[in-house]
């Protein structure tokens, strides 16, 4: 998002971690394990997370490799029937978000899993509190939706006619939300899943590119700026 040179060198080192730690089907589990258990959730937050820095401009060997490999990892928690499931092949609510968004963001976005797993989530809508889903699930299907036709068409103004209104209707007076549609969730998660479904405005462009496609170059003339950061704070 900055394109600051200052940060290639921590941003790649990071995301070697990440390549380091896939498992050999393309998926990955906590702690990055090497085990048979492999784990969706962990997997949409490595593949947003490769994403990005492949945007930024980072020259890691074996990324886009890795990014590839992170195709079959998706696909591998695909319900036949559609959607996707937590710790292999299901149809879970609230993971299904996260295995389409993926998906686009791995250039697969007409892939027929794609095309399945929106057809078995089409009639899903956001709806407070559990009933209706939960935080993360929505966190992830706003993304998908938002990819998949934003601004006009159908399947995403369907979902935030319900989910724009939602969010703000439910926030609490000091400005944090609180669903209860996760057993292990907090205050602090919730607050934060909705603030970045809401962000989804602003933070996020179109990026259904293919891996070797779409590559961001950080610019020198932005050092200036951030050693002017550094210095002012």
């Amino acid at each position: 998002m900055t394109r600051m040179v200052m940060l290639k060198e921590a941003m790649e080192k990071a995301a070697q971690v990440i390549i380091d730690g896939q498992q050999s089907g393309g998926a990955f589990d906590y702690n990055y394990a090497k085990t048979a258990r492999r784990d969706m959730s962990v997997t949409g937050w490595q593949v947003q997370a490769l994403k990005a820095v492949k945007l930024a401009g980072a020259d890691n060997e074996r990324l886009d490799e890795c990014m590839y490999k992170c195709v079959d990892g998706v696909k591998s928690f695909a319900s036949p029937g559609g959607g996707f499931g937590y710790s292999g092949p299901d149809n879970s609510p609230t993971l299904a978000g996260a295995g389409i968004l993926c998906l686009q963001f791995l250039g697969r976005a007409e892939d027929p899993l794609v095309t399945k797993a929106f057809e078995a989530t089409g009639k899903m809508l956001p709806a407070w509190p559990a009933a209706g889903g939960t935080t993360y699930g929505w966190y992830y299907m706003t993304q998908a939706r938002f990819q998949k036709d934003a601004p006009d068409g159908p399947m995403w103004k369907i979902w935030n006619r319900a989910m724009l209104p939602m969010l703000v209707k439910n926030q609490k007076p000091d400005g944090h939300w609180e669903s209860g549609s996760t057993a292990s969730a907090c205050a602090v998660y919730d607050t934060t899943l909705c603030c970045l479904s809401l962000e989804v405005y602003y933070r996020y462009s179109l990026v259904m590119t293919r891996p070797d496609e779409g590559r961001r170059t950080p610019r020198t003339e932005d050092v200036a700026d951030s050693q002017l950061v550094i210095i002012t704070m």
